[in-house]
């Protein structure tokens, strides 16, 4: 009876051994050094598991040997032969069997959990398991094997990046797949100036009401544009200009609808011009597209704030006083 109890007591040690495994959760190796380097008391037990990981692993395999060698030996010395194999082999079925349980692993794991600290130590103090150490320890990085999963991972992820914050990345890295066209004013919509139109203050408030910085200055009609006009060209009334036609206009330039937007950015970077008029490949005159929708594309809209006294030389000095976390002015991100 004492024989059969001390085989159990092996038998249970081994599939305590067995069931355990001390898994790495996702940090990064430079989060989690960072995380120490802050004091972050998880991080540094979690990092001492990562440098012993494979040290325990050797551990759980001698034990595991080591019982199963103790629990042949008692029971080759209480039974017959044949009958002592038979019952090994129950018992490392059984060992086996229990091993696998989820129950039992989830079991184990909490217990042990809290002595994890303890049972490192204990396996720093025990130089002989370098011996069976054949590699290098093992360490996880985040890996993302395609930009779909890098995407998948940000929106899945809301502990870091703030909803701002994840959409900005997913607008830098989706923007080439968007075409100019989804992005451009389109042409029912693009506020036009005749260029035989009398400058003054009926002109003057409709450009205000506008909103737009630019504005495509025609001959009639869209289709035959002449020049771009600048709205800080008209904020005051110059007396030698009679009609738009007598202001300097801006060069035109053209940009097809079915670029991706990245074309777009790159038109605006080798011009320096502001505002693209948007044509098909039968070249007509499908729209308007500016910096304004291309950076929106690239950047997406964001909830920037109420401030917008950019011209208030005043008001903008005043906005060093404060940071953006504190303005209420200002939107500020989510801790």
């Amino acid at each position: 009876m004492f024989v059969q109890f001390i085989v159990f007591l092996f038998a249970l040690i081994a599939a305590t051994s067995k069931s355990l495994s001390f898994e790495m959760n996702n940090l990064t190796e430079f989060e989690l050094k960072r995380r120490v380097d802050a004091g972050d008391d998880a991080a540094q037990l979690e990092l001492r598991l990562r440098t012993n990981r494979q040290l325990l692993f050797v551990l759980q395999r001698v034990i595991e040997v080591l019982c199963v060698f103790m629990i042949a030996v008692l029971l080759v010395g209480s039974l017959q032969f044949a009958r002592a194999a038979f019952f090994i082999l129950i018992w490392l079925l059984l060992i086996e069997y229990v091993a696998s349980r989820r129950w039992f692993h989830k079991f184990i794991s909490h217990y042990l959990y809290d002595q994890l600290s303890t049972i490192i130590k204990v396996v720093e103090s025990l130089p002989f398991l370098h011996f069976f150490v054949g590699f290098t320890p093992i360490t996880r990085s985040q890996l993302f094997f395609s930009k779909e999963e890098l995407l998948d991972f940000i929106k899945t992820n809301k502990d870091v990046l703030n909803e701002q914050e994840s959409g900005l990345i997913k607008h830098v890295l989706t923007y080439e797949q968007s075409l100019v066209k989804n992005h451009m004013t389109k042409r029912s919509k693009v506020i036009t100036i005749d260029k035989r139109e009398i400058v003054g203050p009926l002109l003057l408030d409709r450009i205000h009401k506008s909103g737009q910085p630019h504005l495509l200055v025609v001959d009639k009609d869209i289709d035959n544009p002449v020049g771009v006009m600048t709205v800080a060209n008209f904020t005051v009334i110059n007396p030698d200009i009679k009609k738009v036609n007598d202001a300097q206009l801006g060069v035109l330039y053209y940009i097809n609808q079915d670029l991706p937007i990245s074309h777009a950015w790159q038109a605006i970077l080798r011009t320096g011009s502001s505002m693209f008029i948007v044509v098909n490949i039968s070249e007509e005159i499908t729209g308007v597209i500016n910096v304004r929708d291309v950076m929106q594309a690239i950047l997406g809209q964001h909830n920037f704030g109420q401030f917008s006294q950019y011209e208030d030389r005043r008001a903008v000095a005043k906005l060093a006083d404060t940071t953006p976390s504190h303005d209420p002015k200002i939107a500020s991100p989510k801790n």
